[in-house]
Order: structure tokens, then C-alpha cells, then sequence
């Protein structure tokens, strides 16, 4: 089975909000000011976004059915972290897709669009993952995606309110 196939299988098993069109996709790439990568734009045609047992994959999801919200909408995600200079200075390019829970964000890298890349963005840590979404989905799958932070000792005394010397 391909990755492909695997995952768009995986989406099928889970909770999908449904096709978007292709003139939404880009009023979302208008909007933040990018262009999605290929992958990206044929999940969001297909599937407009997705939850499921290890990961949600923000999308564009019709306001009407999402209530209660289920699914992040992208545009909505990228805007607050863009905002509040959680993707780092100078990164307009980074289009958040998912996140672990714990503050790291899983980004597409809009600079390199058609293609894709995917880094991992969040406290200690920025790091490319993948050059695929459907690699990245399944290597998350088969819990083969693993990162570490690395943190500065001094900036988190600092953070807490001492010092580390």
C-alpha cells in the first residue's frame, strides 16, 4: 500500500469535516498570505480536514458544521500563533497543520511550495521532520517521528524566575 493510500485511509477512519473547493483554498492562502503545498491542498479538497486516533490535521472546515468545533481551522491557528510570535520572528512562511499537544506545532514550510516540508516548531525546539505530508502522517502512525527539545538551561531559570549559575 502506498503512503498515499495509508493515509487517506487513516482520514477515512476518523472524523472528516468534509470536501473544500478549490476557490476556499485559496481565499485561506490570500488571506495568510501563502501558498499551500500540493499535499496539502489535495487533503483539503478531499477531506477539509481531519481527526483521528494520533493526530488532528487542521483544515478548512464550514463554520455550519463545526458546531461544536471539532476541527482547527488553519487560517484561524496560523493567525493566533503569527500573532502572539509563537512561530518564531520572521517566519511567514510557516503554516501550522497540527500540534502535539504540549506547544510544539507541526508546520508547513510555505516557501518551498509546490513541494513540501514540514518542521517541528515550539519551546527549545525547530526542527525539519519531512518532505512529505503523507510520509509524516504515517511515520506519526507508526511512532516513528521523534523530536527533543533543546533547552536552554539559562533562558528556562530565567523563565522561572532564578537563575542557573
Amino acid at each position: 500500500m502506498s503512503r498515499k493510500v495509508y493515509f487517506e485511509s487513516l482520514c477515512r477512519l476518523g472524523e472528516v469535516s468534509g470536501p473544500v473547493s478549490f476557490e476556499t483554498i485559496a481565499h485561506a492562502e490570500e488571506v495568510l498570505e501563502v501558498k499551500f503545498p500540493k499535499e496539502y491542498k489535495e487533503f483539503l479538497n478531499e477531506f477539509g480536514a481531519a481527526c483521528f486516533d494520533i493526530m488532528e490535521i487542521y483544515g478548512l472546515p464550514e463554520p455550519e458544521k463545526n458546531s461544536p468545533p471539532l476541527w482547527q481551522s488553519v487560517t484561524h491557528v496560523t493567525q493566533q500563533l503569527r500573532k502572539f510570535g509563537l512561530l518564531g520572528e520572521n517566519k511567514s512562511t510557516l503554516v501550522p497543520f497540527s500540534d502535539d499537544g504540549t506547544g510544539v506545532y507541526f508546520c508547513f514550510d510555505a516557501a518551498v511550495s509546490p513541494d513540501t516540508r514540514i518542521l517541528a516548531i515550539g519551546p527549545g525546539i525547530e526542527r525539519s521532520l519531512a518532505s512529505s505530508l503523507y510520509d509524516f502522517v504515517t511515520d506519526m502512525a507508526a511512532g516513528k517521528v521523534i523530536f527533543i527539545a533543546r533547552l536552554d538551561m539559562n533562558s528556562a531559570a530565567k523563565y522561572a524566575g532564578s537563575s542557573w549559575e
